[in-house]
């Protein structure tokens, strides 16, 4: 176990974020990583596939820089968690990784996925481990490739394979309940400009014709509308561009990995998102942390693996001072109550599963009471927006009709 933990502490990418998905952009290693790349003697040994040659340090090329294929694309967390939910599937009746690439490639029914299992399969014919097959891919997330490295070495690469597939399908699902909760807004938005613009610049022009011919003019409310009316009229292109600037940056934010990562940084300062993105943090972190614990890899190594996945800069630095107290000799429920990650009510049940040897189960209950919480809080959010927005539109709209309409019956009342 020894040189697994050396594997797990060098070479990790400590800028990795979930939120990256569905792109990956791993970036340069922590400096403060410690460890050569180290070799994976024992994982390759444990491999039914790998011959006894294996068991040489040249033979597992960890560390080495992944080789990507320029046409396989990274995968997203929905593709990881179908992959890993297959291979769960594969290895719990006993087949051996090369025989489930081969199945695999059979069953595929895209060039593009059969092109990774059989660059996957190559990898295992020449006698490396399944972890450092999916690293040479280089479209896996470092996360799975290092939970992979643990299941083969603790004989658990099943349980490992159908955890990491729980927990890409929960990351999937939030990911798009978030964007649901992020775009639906703003396209609600951009109507409501879309319908004040015209209105604005079309509508009131033709009712100003109107008092013309009736020897009155719309002075008032309705003069300063039409006032800017005829300045959006004059500016047209102006307004174009603008929008089409917000409409780029929001495709950036939405569309792209450096884009993604950028919002979630914005949001995490926000003072209105910055508690929402605490709350997610934490629950990405009580996940990770079951996730790893169930794979049989112990508590210290773990808050490596789950510091870089929680997506939160704030709760990673409480994790690794949570990592620094257990160094100093802090139990872990001490280290998690002064590092301040869970409220206290949470650390009292992790010390008692740390004492009963159930600490991924306590972790588990912790990670979906969280995800619960962030899903209500996600509805709450989206369930208010919708009828906000439409109230606001049907005033603003009623009262750009109402200053127009109300001179001109009173007009019309005159004249009868």
């Amino acid at each position: 176990m020894d040189d697994l933990y050396n594997y797990l502490d060098s070479d990790f990418d400590p800028d990795y974020k979930s939120e990256t998905q569905p792109e990956q952009n791993p970036a340069q290693p922590d400096a403060s990583a410690a460890g050569p790349a180290g070799n994976a003697d024992a994982v390759a040994a444990s491999d039914a596939e790998a011959p006894a040659a294996d068991a040489s340090p040249s033979a597992d090329p960890i560390g080495q820089k992944p080789v990507k294929s320029g046409k396989i694309k990274p995968l997203n967390a929905y593709e990881v968690s179908t992959l890993c939910e297959q291979l769960a599937i594969l290895f719990h009746t006993g087949i051996t990784p090369r025989e489930s690439m081969e199945i695999l490639i059979k069953d595929s029914h895209k060039k593009e996925e059969a092109a990774l299992f059989q660059q996957m399969l190559d990898a295992l014919n020449s006698g490396a481990p399944l972890h450092t097959a999916m690293e040479q891919t280089g479209v896996f997330p470092p996360y799975v490739v290092r939970l992979c490295a643990v299941g083969t070495e603790t004989g658990k690469l099943d349980i490992v394979m159908q955890s990491l597939a729980d927990y890409y399908e929960e990351e999937y699902n939030l990911r798009e309940n978030l964007k649901s909760a992020v775009s639906y807004p703003l396209v609600m938005v951009a109507m409501m400009a879309v319908v004040i613009i015209v209105l604005l610049s079309r509508v009131l022009p033709v009712f100003e014709q109107v008092f013309e011919q009736l020897g009155a003019s719309m002075d008032g409310f309705a003069g300063t509308l039409l006032h800017a009316g005829r300045i959006i009229s004059n500016y047209t292109a102006v307004i174009g561009v603008i929008f089409a600037v917000i409409l780029a940056v929001f495709l950036y934010f939405y569309l792209t990995s450096s884009g993604q990562r950028a919002f979630g940084k914005l949001a995490q300062r926000f003072p209105l998102t910055r508690g929402f993105t605490e709350r997610l943090a934490v629950s990405r972190f009580a996940s990770a942390l079951q996730l790893t614990q169930s794979s049989g890899l112990d508590t210290y190594a773990s808050l490596d693996l789950c510091a870089d996945l929680v997506g939160n800069d704030h709760i990673r630095e409480r994790v690794l001072e949570c990592k620094k107290q257990i160094a100093e000799g802090q139990s872990f429920s001490e280290a998690l109550s002064k590092a301040g990650i869970f409220p206290d009510f949470y650390s009292s049940m992790i010390d008692i599963g740390a004492r009963t040897g159930n600490l991924d189960r306590v972790m588990n209950f912790i990670g979906k009471r969280f995800k619960q919480d962030t899903d209500a809080s996600i509805e709450r959010v989206v369930g208010s927006i919708e009828p906000t927005l439409v109230i606001i539109l049907s005033v603003a709209v009623g009262l750009i009709l109402l200053s127009v309409i109300l001179p001109l019956m009173g007009i019309m009342s005159s004249i009868g």
